[in-house]
């Protein structure tokens, strides 16, 4: 039960973080695919 309170916390810890962080300008979305795509097939680390 320890556990599941800290992992609770945990989350949400990061989603507060991620609330209070503000928004990406400039996002190129189909960049962002392409990358991870690579990553995915081991072009790029």
């Amino acid at each position: 039960m320890k556990k599941q309170k800290q992992r609770i916390v945990a989350l949400r810890t990061d989603i507060e973080e991620g609330l209070t962080s503000g928004c990406v300008e400039d996002f190129d979305s189909k960049a962002y695919l392409q990358e991870m795509k690579a990553r995915k097939h081991g072009k790029l680390k």
